[in-house]
Order: structure tokens, then sequence, then C-alpha cells
């Protein structure tokens, strides 16, 4: 299944590299936040089962810090702590998060790269990890990590506020059209990747001049946006959103995954809706500096791969609709490989660049 996703996958970039968008006419700002910290230990090792290292390996002697360049709350974070509260055991030892925000998530990446290569500092990489250095935010690029490997893949949802009034994404647009005819905007809240997809849908949708992007510092922060209604849609995971979905205060118009999600099976794709440009998906990546001793990487790696196989990971991933998908570092850096050239292509199209 994993493997046919894939080709799913690069079949899909593929198809959006050959389509040629309009250029979006306008160039969002990008979210420059302020940086915060969140630390927290992710379940102590007390109930850690210590894999047996080689003789030659005196790793971990000690705690080790993670770097989460998005918001405590949001769904990377989330997902992130999660996964590493498996791998925690695996390794036997605990992994403080730290969320370090802001720079679409370039300052955290740039904090993470400035620390020891000794493998006592983690780093997530996103989507953004492409798109800053393409945009020029950073120099800072997925080249200068030791990938362990990649953990989830999740497509991307258009919500509203329950109160919106609208069932479908035509109600959405007819009245975007409708609120650019009467001199005003509908607001889409986005953070980082976010835009990407708003975006593409705006553009694919003819909606681009009748819409405004507002940024945020994460997804936890685009939920308060939205139900506060201080915004009029935002583009977000499904993750975050589950709770509120599930509560009724929001809903979803349209999924930009290639398939619709076996939890919302009445929820159509952008394709299925006539927009077969609009496939796009976020993918959450665990990684140490490059200089990291490869006898550590391969370490983390053999762990990394245990903990994503956990029953409990699996079933905790399931049930939070965090899409949960494997790839080793090989197939990790292909992807990525193959994933820059569509990004790229898709910032010249909304004018990002």
């Amino acid at each position: 299944m994993r493997k046919e996703l894939i080709k799913i996958l690069s079949a899909s970039m593929i198809l959006l590299l050959c389509i040629a968008l309009a250029g979006c006419g306008q160039s969002p700002a990008s979210s420059q936040g302020t940086a915060s910290e969140a630390t927290e230990a992710v379940n102590p090792g007390g109930s850690a089962t210590e894999p047996e290292p080689a003789p030659s390996l005196d790793y971990p002697k000690g705690s080790i810090t993670a770097i989460c360049p998005w918001t405590a709350g949001g769904s990377s974070d989330i997902t992130f702590r999660s996964y590493l509260s498996y791998l925690s055991k695996e390794i036997g030892t605990d992994i403080n998060v730290l969320n370090v925000t802001g720079g679409d998530g370039s300052i955290g990446i740039n904090q993470a790269l400035g620390m020891p290569a000794d493998g006592y500092t983690m780093a997530m990489l996103n989507y953004d990890i492409l798109s800053n250095e393409i945009k020029g935010i950073t120099e800072d690029s997925y080249k200068d990590f030791a990938i362990i490997n990649l953990f989830t893949l999740q497509g991307v949802n258009l919500v509203v506020n329950a109160d919106s009034g609208w069932e479908t994404f035509e109600d959405f647009r007819q009245a975007a059209l409708a609120a650019k005819a009467a001199g005003k905007t509908l607001q889409i809240g986005v953070n980082g990747f976010w835009l990407h997809a708003a975006g593409m849908m705006a553009d694919a949708a003819g909606i681009k001049d009748c819409v405004v992007f507002v940024p945020s510092n994460g997804s936890s922060e685009l939920m308060t946006e939205l139900l506060g209604k201080h915004c009029d849609a935002v583009t977000t995971s499904l993750t975050v959103a589950l709770p509120h979905l599930e509560s009724g205060a929001m809903k979803i118009l349209g999924t930009m995954a290639e398939e619709r999600m076996p939890e919302f099976p009445d929820i159509p794709t952008f394709k299925e809706m006539g927009y077969p440009n609009v496939i796009i998906a976020g993918f959450r990546i665990l990684a140490v500096h490059k200089d990291t001793p490869p006898e550590i990487v391969d370490f983390l790696r053999q762990a990394g791969k245990k903990a994503f196989d956990n029953p409990e990971f699996q079933k905790w991933a399931g049930d939070a609709k965090a899409d949960p998908i494997y790839m080793d570092a090989e197939e990790t850096v292909k992807y990525l490989e193959n994933l820059a050239p569509v990004v790229k292509q898709t910032m010249v199209n909304l004018g990002l660049i």
C-alpha cells in the first residue's frame, strides 16, 4: 500500500509540474513570527526498552533535544511529539521537544543546524525546508541534514466555520466572487506550506483576486482564528482540525488529497470537483545534522523504524488521522529531489518568486 501511495504521489508531482497555472497576482506576506520556546519531556525513559547498541557506541548518554519549528499544539507539533514518545522508548532516553517558531519554520531549522553534530539535537523537516530555500529566506537545506526517516504524509483540507452557511466548495467560491463584486475579499488563514495549498486552490478555481491570505505561526493559531471568525477559511491538515470537526464547530469543504478520506467519505477531492491539479500533501521528517557520526545515524534509523512500526504508534496515528507513511532515508531523499522542482514551479505560479 505504501509503495502504491508513493507512486501515486510521484505521478501527482509530475502532473503538477506539467500544468501551467496562471500567476497569483499577489505576493502574500510570509509568516515572520517571534521565536517562542516550549520544552517538554516526551515519554520518560523509565518505561523505555533499551536496545542493545554495539559496544563501541556510547550513545545516548543523556537526554536529546528535538526542535519543532512550529507552535505547540499544532498538527506538526502533536504528531512529532507522539512519534518521538515511541522513539524515546526505543533509544532509552528522554527526548525534549523545543518549539522554535518564526520565519516559516526557518528559525528553528537554523537553530538545529547551529548545535553540535553529536546526535543530541534532532529536527523535524517539513515542506518549508524546500520552499524557504527556493524563496531565499534561508540557505539551509535538507542536504544539511542526515535524514532518519519520513513518518507522515498528509493531504490538505479547506476548512470553514460551521456557522459560515457554506455547504460545498462551490458555495465558498461563489461567496468569494460576490465579495469581489462588492469590493471586498474573503480571508484564508495560512501558515508556511498551507499558503501554497491555498494559493494553488484559489488560482485553479479562478478566485485568486477574491481572497487574501492571512499568515500565522502555526496550525493551533489557525484554529483559534477560525473559531473566533477572524478569517473565513483555513487550509490545514486533518489532525489539528479533527476535534473541532467532531464537535461540529468546523466543516471541511474539500480535500486536496489524491483520494477521499476514509474518515470523511462524503467530502470530495478537488480533483473530483474539476480541479485536477489541486493535489498537495505535507510531510514530516526526522533528521539530525549531516556531520553526526555515522554509527549514531544508523542507530537512530533502526530505532526510528521500530518506533514507526510500534502498534501503539500506528493506533495513535490512525485515531489522530495523521496519515502515517514510512520512507527510509534513501526513499525520503529521492522524494525530496523529485518534489523540489514542483515546489519551485508552484511558487512561480503563485508569484512568490
